[in-house]
């Protein structure tokens, strides 16, 4: 079927083409987001266990932490583990680009 539909730069493509163009996200990818959301979640659990033992060892030692200090030690964790996600995709993206690299000649 060739219908031509209207670019947004004027130009026109036909339906193969657009629809190749605008395909849904693989179901790859979507095992990908799911994985990093897990590992987020993960992450995030592991770090909350490590900061209330950190908690409690101050307390037993005799140096417990006020209130203002407890809340800014969960600032900074939870500010760790936000950019996580952002990060394993730009390190997933930089290896597809390795990958790609694989096939070329480079002497």
């Amino acid at each position: 079927m060739s219908i031509s539909l209207p670019s947004s730069s004027g130009r026109t493509m036909d339906l193969r083409s657009f629809r190749a163009h605008h395909a849904p996200v693989p179901s790859e990818r979507r095992a990908q987001e799911s994985a990093g959301s897990t590992l987020q979640v993960v992450a995030t659990q592991r770090i909350a266990r490590a900061t209330v033992t950190g908690f409690n060892l101050c307390e037993e030692s005799g140096v417990a932490l006020a209130d203002s200090q407890k809340v800014a030690l969960l600032t900074a964790a939870m500010l760790e583990v936000d950019g996580l996600r952002d990060e394993l995709d730009c390190i997933r993206h930089v290896e597809r680009l390795i990958e790609g690299l694989g096939g070329a000649n480079c002497s």
